[in-house]
């Protein structure tokens, strides 16, 4: 069975929000293949103007390690692209399943977690 997955991306002034839904598994890979070459805010030209990206997983039901891939694309894009250093990314909303392949993969340190975007959008710059 082909695992369901959704993205949006939605630019809030400096801060490129993410959002992830449904279940991010074995088809993960694919889905995000080429992700940066097709999604406009992630073009270098556009990419550069944010401070903050903040992933949205609250509406991520699950995840497995195969799911985590375009956490990683965008974090590579962010210490490539950043202007003073690497720009900081957020996750926000993410359940204790999520946290737990995150911690697993050994990639959870890497972000900073929030319970909801809400308070990501709030930490001060």
């Amino acid at each position: 069975m082909t695992s369901v997955m959704k993205h949006t991306m939605e630019a809030r002034g400096n801060v490129l929000v993410i959002t992830l839904e449904g279940e991010f598994h074995k088809d993960a890979p694919d889905y995000f293949e080429g992700i940066e070459n097709r999604e406009p805010l992630l073009q270098p030209w556009t990419f550069r103007q944010f401070e903050r990206i903040v992933f949205d997983l609250s509406k991520v039901r699950t995840m497995s390690s195969n799911g985590i891939g375009i956490l990683i694309i965008v974090r590579r894009m962010a210490i490539k692209f950043g202007h003073n250093g690497p720009i900081p990314i957020i996750i926000a909303g993410s359940n204790k399943s999520v946290e737990k392949v995150l911690v697993n993969t050994q990639i959870a340190s890497m972000f900073e977690l929030f319970d909801t975007v809400e308070q990501a959008l709030g930490v001060s710059q």
